[in-house]
């Protein structure tokens, strides 16, 4: 198997960590987003050198977080993991996050006892939901 070397992975690894994911799903991550090709359970685990048991704890974390796609086999129960083309996986929590946040700040605008606190959180509130709207926008490809 023609896979990418071990420090290529490492380094996309080390910028998936603060995203929230365990080492074993960024270093999952990293190596599907450098493949070419989808990936069965027991070739992450021998590029890896990782459990079975704990690659597939991560790649059906990373598949329920819209990052990996099953792929089945034609005449086979193998599946294989395949990356997104598109990051909206990672992003989706952010936009859920920044859309959250950005109410919040909205409703403690209108009960701020304070014109100029009032102001204020309405202007991050505003921020907030601009960016949160650029992101869908990006995720969704307009």
């Amino acid at each position: 198997m023609l896979s990418p070397d071990a420090k290529s992975i490492e380094e996309l690894a080390a910028i998936l960590l603060p995203m929230g994911l365990t080492p074993i799903e960024a270093r999952i991550q990293a190596l599907l987003t450098l493949h070419p090709e989808p990936l069965s359970l027991d070739e992450l685990v021998e590029a890896l050198n990782v459990s079975k048991s704990s690659a597939s704890v991560a790649a059906r974390e990373l598949e329920r977080h819209g990052s990996l796609q099953r792929f089945s086999e034609a005449g086979s129960k193998r599946i294989r993991y395949g990356i997104m083309d598109r990051g909206g996986g990672f992003l989706a929590a952010q936009v859920n996050f920044l859309g959250a946040f950005g109410s919040a700040l909205h409703k403690q605008a209108r009960a701020a006892q304070s014109r100029k606190t009032a102001a204020r959180l309405k202007r991050m509130g505003d921020f907030y939901l601009r960016v949160r709207d650029a992101l869908e926008g990006a995720i969704e490809g307009e």
